[in-house]
């Protein structure tokens, strides 16, 4: 219950077997449509954005739940008066709850969108919430560039980048962030290959995100530095409502063991014919050909 996450209302399973939630109705666009008809955005309302996104990947991670599809199709934004943009994080179908012991993840297979998914997935790997760190990074670069972070790849190209390359700085391609903006720090930051060299939670995100907005109207900003796993700020060690939040907010006893889940996104992309159920779609991490699994029995009412 967070008020940055669609809320949901009910859920349960039709006479015909058909499960179904009953959420709220949601105005506006999500963020893709939004830059595509508005342009990006300025970098206040892409802070304010980010900083209602980490209070809610805040509280599902608290919970030991990754999202794990960060994408800008999954982020609804609108303007309430008096509230400035609003925005609501959608669409947990790849959500993983660390004590979850079966569902939708498979040891082996990458799951998630490969234009914002993070180098640990692609490779199947143990995942925790820096995955998300690191989805939001690049759905923040979107938003602010209107620029996908790696355009024009092919899907085996697309993944050996999130492996191996860096996206263009945002300075480059677009002319409303200079090149000497924090906010190019941020997402730089956000985005590193490896999660050790990642914000390590969004709290620690948050914090950053505050402190550049704070300073927007300044004529520079503090020099801030990621350092073995903490925050320093102009050589002061940054410290997180009394605590040192320098580590994964979920629990590394439940360490999630396998990758991500396929989105449906992804599955358009390989241009497959003869599917006709996304969910029956598996990609091997091995290798990135698809092939045809079963599919997986729907959890029972009151699952988790």
């Amino acid at each position: 219950d967070h008020p940055n996450i669609v809320k949901i209302f009910d859920f349960g399973r039709t006479d015909e077997g058909v499960l179904f939630l009953v959420m709220e109705l949601l105005p506006g666009d999500n963020l893709d449509v939004w830059v595509r008809k508005k342009g990006p955005l300025s970098v206040p309302d892409a802070l304010q954005v980010a900083k209602q996104l980490c209070g809610a990947l805040a509280e599902a991670h608290q919970r030991n739940i990754i999202h794990r599809d960060i994408k800008p199709s999954n982020i609804i934004l609108y303007r309430r008066p008096g509230a400035g943009l609003t925005a609501k994080l959608i669409d947990f179908g790849l959500v993983k709850s660390v004590d979850q012991q079966n569902g939708y993840s498979r040891t082996g297979v990458v799951m998630g969108t490969p234009m914002y998914m993070a180098p640990e997935q692609i490779n199947a790997k143990g995942v925790d919430d820096r995955v998300d760190v690191y989805a939001l990074g690049l759905t923040m670069y979107y938003g602010l560039t209107g620029q996908a972070p790696y355009p024009g790849r092919g899907v085996n190209s697309l993944m050996h980048a999130q492996l191996h390359e860096d996206a263009r700085p945002m300075h480059e391609v677009t002319e409303h962030i200079p090149a000497d903006h924090l906010v190019n720090w941020i997402i730089r930051t956000t985005t590193m290959k490896a999660p050790s060299d990642r914000f390590q939670n969004t709290l620690q995100l948050l914090t950053v995100l505050e402190l550049c907005e704070s300073h927007l109207s300044s004529a520079s900003f503090p020099a801030v530095e990621f350092r073995d796993g903490e925050l320093f700020s102009d050589g002061e060690k940054l410290i997180f409502e009394n605590q040192f939040f320098n580590e994964p907010l979920v629990d590394p006893s439940s360490y999630v063991k396998d990758g991500s889940a396929i989105s449906n996104d992804f599955a358009e992309t390989l241009s497959l014919t003869g599917i006709h159920d996304m969910d029956d779609l598996v990609v091997s991490a091995s290798h990135p050909s698809p092939v045809v699994s079963q599919p997986i029995p729907a959890p029972a009412r009151g699952g988790g």
